[in-house]
């Protein structure tokens, strides 16, 4: 499969998926992990990975590929549709 990086994209990939380059630019901006509690489910690289897959498709939340975190972590919303307290 060809994306818009030069060359071909592995299968594991999608075309809007970060790059390494891009990845080191990006993750220094985002929040810290909670220190305490439960650990992270999904990596946040696998989270900013789905939103872009939704921006760039324009894919509903619900048509994710099972390969990219759930639509619920990547949004940020609780089951009632309203953001955690």
């Amino acid at each position: 499969m060809w994306g818009r990086q030069a060359g071909p994209v592995s299968p594991d990939r999608y075309p809007s998926d970060l790059t390494d380059a891009q990845w080191e630019l990006i993750e220094p901006l985002l929040p810290g992990p909670n220190t305490g509690g439960r650990p992270e489910k999904h990596p946040r690289r696998g989270i900013v990975n789905a939103i872009l897959y939704v921006v760039r498709s324009g894919c509903p939340w619900r048509c994710l590929p099972t390969d990219l975190p759930p639509g619920r972590p990547c949004t940020g919303t609780s089951s009632n549709g309203r953001p955690p307290a």
